[in-house]
């Protein structure tokens, strides 16, 4: 039942974005006002150019800001603020404005800012191809968000170097797991086992894993006594674009299991030497030895992309169920 649980609050989960219409531009010629505008530096662009790395130093803008880039005093590009750390942003172009400026848009350089509404900046290209540049490239729904794909692809050839469904290298997520070992009875049973899981992109669309969970068995060996039982897991997972804004990483790995209870074994003071008997204390250490385990697992991994940057997770396995949340940066 719990798992099923899981599956339904997982897959019938949708985030909601509310994309930002882009003000249509107002003709002109004069281009003085960038002499008003903060500069920043372009860090990286992505194999795709659809993401760029920029500097934040002025505190030109915040996470989720609609934000212009001008070069050479035109607008260049438009785009959403996915993300901010620290003094640096990644920035999703949504928008082109120029596509000669885009070509030459490049790392180190610098570029002026306009945050919100750039309908104020005025552009000298003609009409016609301003309109017809801005309806092919503007963001048309919710989707267009997450696609990797939709940009000017009828009117802009570019070799995409990156094959990566998931463009980050680093995602981080904290879950509520169940792990199944045996009880006192020496039956299988799950224990809640929270965990914490780091991922890290090898290369493209291969992914590293390490993953640290902790938990407390009461009355385990017996009663009273209680013995913490900890997982240290290293998976390989491959990863694939799935539909519903999801992705599917299946995995192989290696799980270690370590349990300690300082109780186990132990006369206490006072005891008698019949109560309880060494044949009960070398059982207790035998229970809790029984709790750990090396053993290769396998499974698959689903990320459900909830916003920009944030993901819910499902991990079914051999190895632990788990439900999560995570960051990618």
């Amino acid at each position: 039942m719990k798992f099923f649980l899981i599956l339904f609050f997982f897959f019938s989960y949708n985030g909601l974005i509310h994309g930002q219409s882009v003000t249509d531009l107002i003709r002109g010629e004069d281009n003085s006002l960038t002499e008003n505008l903060t500069s920043e530096t372009i860090e990286k662009v992505s194999g795709s150019r659809r993401i760029l790395v920029i500097t934040n130093n002025n505190s030109s803008f915040d996470r989720g800001d609609f934000v212009t880039l001008v070069l050479a005093n035109e607008l260049a590009v438009r785009g959403l603020v996915a993300k901010l750390d620290q003094q640096k942003a990644a920035f999703k172009i949504t928008k082109i404005y120029s596509i000669p400026l885009w070509k030459t848009i490049r790392d180190g350089i610098e570029v002026k800012v306009i945050r919100g509404d750039d309908s104020y900046f005025n552009k000298k290209d003609d009409e016609e191809d301003a309109n017809a540049l801005a309806d092919s490239s503007a963001i048309q729904s919710e989707e267009d968000l997450y696609n990797n794909t939709t940009l000017l692809e009828e009117d802009v050839v570019i070799e995409d170097k990156s094959k990566r469904v998931i463009q980050t290298d680093n995602v981080v997520t904290l879950n509520y797991g169940f792990l199944t070992a045996q009880d006192t009875a020496g039956e299988s049973t799950n224990y809640t086992h929270p965990n914490l899981n780091w991922m890290y992109q090898l290369q493209d669309n291969i992914w590293g894993e390490f993953g640290l969970g902790f938990n407390n068995v009461n009355d385990y060996p017996t009663a009273g006594l209680t013995t913490t039982l900890a997982s240290y897991t290293f998976r390989v997972k491959y990863a694939f674009a799935t539909p519903f804004f999801t992705y599917t990483l299946p995995y192989v790995g290696f799980q270690i299991r370590k349990a300690s209870s300082e109780s186990a074994g132990v006369r206490a003071d006072g005891e008698s030497t019949s109560d309880p008997t060494d044949a009960d204390l070398a059982n207790e250490v035998a229970l809790v030895e029984a709790l750990e385990e090396n053993q290769v697992v396998f499974g698959v991994t689903i990320l459900k992309r909830l916003v920009p940057g944030w993901f819910a997770r499902l991990d079914l396995g051999t190895d632990i169920i788990n439900l999560g949340i995570g960051l990618e940066f």
